[in-house]
C-alpha cells in the first residue's frame, strides 16, 4: 500500500516541481546528491574504457543523475525513463537535458528490446519496491542491458533502521505526501539472491557513506 501512495506522490505536480529543492539543495542533499552521482559514474567507469554507448536511466524523475551522466557523457546516447509525466517534464525542462530523448513507462515492464543499451542504472527507486515488483525489475534491467546495471540499494542495519523510524516520526509523511512510507533493505542474502534470479554477477559494491548510511552503489554484469 506505501508503495502505491509514494507513487501516487509522483504524480502530482507540486510535488514534481519541488522535488529537487525539497530534497537536495540542504548541505545534506547535496552531499548526498554528489555522492549518488560520483558513485554511479565511477562504477561505469571501472567497467568500460571510455564511455559506454548508450545508458537508459530508469526511475530518473527529475533527472538527477541523468543530468550528470549526460555531463560526464555528452556523446552517449542518454534516455531517461520513469513512470511519472510530472517528473519527466521536470527534468526535460533541465537545460543540459531538453535535447535528450525521455520514456515514460512502467520499470518493471520496460518497453525496449533485449539489450538495448549498454548500461542501465537505477538510483534511489529500489527501496521503494515490494520483493516482488524489485525481482521483476531486476530481470528487467537484465535483460535490456548488455554488459552493466548499476543500481543503489540499502542495506540493513539496526542503527540505519533506527534513524529511519526517528526520521519517520519527525517527519510523519514522505515529501509532505501524507502516508506511512518505507524504504526496503536487503541482507546480503537477500541481494544476493535477488541479483542472482535475474541473472546478475556481482562486480562491485560501495558504501554511500560510513557508518551513517546504510546505503551501497552496486555494479553487476549481465
Amino acid at each position: 500500500m506505501a508503495e502505491e501512495l509514494v507513487r501516487a506522490a509522483y504524480q502530482d505536480d507540486d510535488i514534481a516541481q519541488r522535488y529537487d529543492r525539497a530534497r537536495f539543495t540542504s548541505l545534506r542533499g547535496r552531499l548526498g546528491s554528489d555522492r549518488d552521482t560520483r558513485l554511479v559514474i565511477r562504477a561505469i567507469d571501472d567497467a568500460h574504457r571510455g564511455a559506454p554507448a548508450s545508458i537508459l536511466d530508469v526511475a530518473c524523475g527529475s533527472g538527477r543523475i541523468t543530468a550528470a551522466l549526460v555531463d560526464r557523457y555528452p556523446s552517449c546516447h542518454i534516455v531517461g525513463f520513469d513512470g511519472s509525466l510530472q517528473m519527466l517534464e521536470t527534468a526535460a525542462a533541465k537545460p543540459a537535458l531538453r535535447s535528450r530523448p525521455f520514456v515514460h513507462g512502467d520499470a518493471v515492464a520496460l518497453p525496449f528490446d533485449r539489450g538495448s543499451f549498454e548500461v542501465v542504472t537505477a538510483v534511489r527507486f529500489v527501496g521503494h519496491l515490494a520483493p516482488e515488483p524489485c525481482l521483476r525489475l531486476f530481470a528487467e534491467m537484465a535483460r535490456v542491458a548488455r554488459s552493466l546495471v548499476v543500481v543503489d540499494v540499502s542495506m540493513a542495519s539496526p542503527l540505519v533502521d533506527l534513524r529511519r523510524r526517528l526520521e519517520r516520526r519527525i517527519k510523519g509523511s514522505y515529501l509532505g505526501f501524507d502516508t506511512e512510507w518505507t524504504w526496503r533493505t536487503f541482507t546480503p542474502e537477500e541481494l544476493s539472491d535477488a541479483l542472482g534470479a535475474a541473472g546478475l554477477e556481482l562486480v562491485s559494491m560501495r558504501r554511500k557513506l560510513a557508518g551513517w548510511s546504510d546505503a551501497r552503489v552496486v555494479a553487476v554484469k549481465v
